[in-house]
């Protein structure tokens, strides 16, 4: 068995002679690049969640102490 074969017969010593790859032929798919906004979109999102929680709460207590004072 031939660990070699016609090409590389053919085109050793001369490697420019090699055929080259197609330039017509796509390149293999790649991944998308990441978007470089989604982690800072990602902490103002929970921001934006925490500070309505603090309101929420804040509004609660209010509530609450303005009742128990009645």
């Amino acid at each position: 068995m031939n660990p070699l074969n016609d090409n590389d017969i053919q085109y050793a010593g001369h490697p420019e002679q090699a055929p080259r790859p197609d330039p017509l032929v796509p390149e293999p798919q790649r991944r998308p690049p990441r978007d470089p906004f989604r982690k800072f979109r990602l902490i103002m999102i929970g921001a934006g969640v925490a500070a309505v929680l603090v309101i929420v709460v804040a509004i609660v207590v209010m509530t609450l102490a303005r009742s128990s004072t009645v």
